[in-house]
């Protein structure tokens, strides 16, 4: 079984997973911008449907702010800006397979799902 596992030095790279197959490195510089940008894809695999980067798809899948009260829920559950998000929830969905691991984790699908 594949984890998702990288170097302890890769603090601000993460993994794209589809179950545990690797889709693609990425990198969060979370200062005051967030800045994102692949670093690494794994060959003939691509991203989600309907998705060309992975800013995009980080993008829709946090819930939407203008939703009651939900800022002040994940600023409280250290989601207050994506590499919070992503750490916390690893942009699981109950819609797909597709997730997040953070390269300084050893996750596995199971064991996140």
């Amino acid at each position: 079984m594949m984890k998702c596992e990288m170097g302890e030095d890769m603090a601000d790279d993460f993994w794209l997973m589809n179950k545990n197959t690797r889709i693609l490195t990425f990198h969060i510089e979370s200062d005051i911008d967030i800045d994102i940008y692949e670093t690494g894809r794994e060959a003939n695999i691509s991203l989600p449907i309907g998705y060309t980067d992975i800013q995009s798809w980080l993008s829709q899948r946090q819930a939407p702010k203008h939703r009651a009260h939900i800022e002040g829920l994940m600023r409280s559950c250290g989601c207050y800006n994506l590499d919070g998000f992503v750490r916390v929830t690893y942009a699981l969905s109950l819609n797909d397979t597709f997730w997040v691991c953070p390269a300084d984790r050893d996750l596995t699908w199971e064991e996140v799902s």
